[in-house]
């Protein structure tokens, strides 16, 4: 084990898991047991969450851009529920 384990935090990439077969399975939870027996976490990439989360994230702020007036807001008054 290293003298610092935290400095070797394992990178698993889950893509995998997700579109291969079993045996890419296998070699990705062979890898999630390895980290979790040696450090106790790990950092996942290739799950898709990012992009999804982007995609959210940049129409959420088109929407409520500074350029936008709240009277064409959804809610339709332009005031605040504390004005109401």
């Amino acid at each position: 084990m290293p003298a610092n384990p935290l400095s070797e935090i394992p990178l698993i990439d889950i893509g995998p898991y997700f579109a291969g077969g079993r045996a890419d399975k296998k070699l990705v939870a062979d890898e999630i047991s390895r980290a979790c027996e040696r450090i106790g976490f790990f950092v996942v990439s290739g799950h898709g969450v990012a992009r999804r989360w982007s995609r959210a994230f940049n129409v959420n702020r088109r929407r409520s851009s500074p350029g936008r007036s709240r009277r064409n807001s959804p809610s339709g008054s332009g005031r605040s529920k504390r004005e109401a």
